[in-house]
């Protein structure tokens, strides 16, 4: 779980391994056993339908967040079952395949810092870890099965882009669903990142019309044109596909937190045994 260091008090879920995060209408954690997932295993989950609401968005707007805001009123703070997902796969299967089970957490506020109040699910007590906020880093990073700190992020005006699996939202046909994406890629929304997408028109063939501005000839005259987003995931799965590779026809443009741009096109997604989670790009300051 990631524990926002900005003004407001805010608790983020591991998107790299699908977790999932379900309120219940509870505040003691002692009152919460395995029965209280009963039922959630075909809901809280991947890969069904409905399951989107139990993941933070993947916009990545911290007003859209699964879990609701921390308030400094105790009774407030409701306790949270959380699906943590699946743990690594590997180069051939990278999504996140091992169940790594549920958990309890409850998240207070003491003293201006995060309190942590986790357990497994069918535990008859829990332990409790302080969060203390942290300047120039995103969120700070607790892992629930040892309840320490784990180093995810740069600060926060050190990185733009992260490569990694992700829970996204795609429509199953018969409703919206939470799904696992690999080779996704989001940009640091927190940090101020921007990005604008620039699509190319193909013929019938995937050749690229003529008299479009393509990734070479593209300089900073071009930028006016452009629409900036800071959607986190606004790269996302659209530079790719799964069945035939990257898109020789998009390319992006990347605003930094410093306000300096540089266009980006990707080239690949495997490396030579065919393994994903290789993605290779180029770039240029414009």
């Amino acid at each position: 779980m990631g524990f926002y260091n900005g003004n407001e008090d805010k608790v983020i879920v591991n998107f790299s391994t699908f977790s999932m995060a379900y309120q219940l209408d509870k505040t003691d954690m002692s009152e919460v056993t395995a029965a209280d997932t009963t039922g959630l295993s075909g809901v809280v989950t991947i890969g069904t339908v409905g399951s989107h609401i139990y993941i933070d968005h993947p916009d990545g707007d911290l007003n859209k967040l699964v879990m609701k805001d921390i308030s400094t009123v105790d009774d407030e703070n409701k306790v949270y079952i959380i699906n943590r997902g699946g743990g690594p796969g590997d180069g051939r299967n990278p999504v996140a395949t091992t169940p790594l089970g549920w958990k309890k957490v409850r998240v207070l506020k003491r003293d201006g810092n995060y309190l942590l109040q986790y357990a497994d699910i069918d535990a008859s007590g829990f332990e409790e870890v302080t969060i203390s906020k942290t300047a120039n880093v995103n969120f700070n990073y607790i892992s629930l099965t040892t309840g320490s700190s784990s180093t995810v992020e740069p600060e926060s005006a050190k990185w733009d882009l992260v490569f990694s699996i992700s829970s996204n939202i795609t429509s199953f046909g018969s409703g919206l669903g939470a799904y696992g994406f690999s080779d996704f890629v989001k940009t640091n929304k927190v940090g101020g990142v921007k990005v604008a997408k620039i699509t190319l028109e193909t013929d019938e063939e995937g050749n690229i019309l003529e008299g479009q501005t393509e990734y070479d000839d593209f300089s900073a005259s071009d930028l006016a044109d452009l629409t900036f987003s800071d959607a986190a995931n606004t790269i996302g799965s659209s530079w790719r596909s799964v069945f035939t590779g990257h898109f020789k026809n998009i390319y992006y443009v990347v605003e930094d937190s410093e306000g300096n741009q540089y266009k980006l096109q990707f080239l690949g997604l495997l490396n030579e045994l065919g393994e994903r989670g290789n993605s290779s790009f180029k770039y240029e300051l414009l």
